[in-house]
């Protein structure tokens, strides 16, 4: 993981946390724009710097990287893509939780 991947988890780690926090209503903090969507766009963009980082280094890239791809990506193109498909609301108050979680997960890797 170059420096890019990890100023990116530097910045994922405390919003991450803002995320999980505010899904389990225990903190909320009021910041001009929208957390779970700046959070679900960086784990897009950490999640493809990754793979171009494989394929440059490694030359290869495996099956597991794809899978690894798509866990981290799936839930954030459906929170992305939420306002053009239709959710049941169960879902809509479950993903920023999923999402946070799993930034919370992907950061902490990629500082290690």
């Amino acid at each position: 993981m170059g420096i890019i991947g990890k100023a990116m988890a530097i910045v994922m780690l405390p919003l991450s946390i803002l995320i999980v926090l505010e899904s389990l209503e225990l903190f909320t903090l009021n910041i001009g724009f929208n957390k779970v969507f700046l959070g679900a766009i960086l784990m897009i963009v950490l999640q493809i710097i990754t793979l171009v980082m494989v394929k440059v280094y490694h030359g290869e890239m495996s099956i597991m990287n794809f899978v690894t791809f798509g866990v981290f990506v799936i839930p954030a193109a459906t929170y992305l893509l939420s306002s053009l498909i239709s959710l049941s609301t169960t879902m809509q108050q479950v993903i920023p939780l999923v999402i946070g979680v799993m930034m919370l997960i992907e950061s902490v890797y990629a500082l290690h």
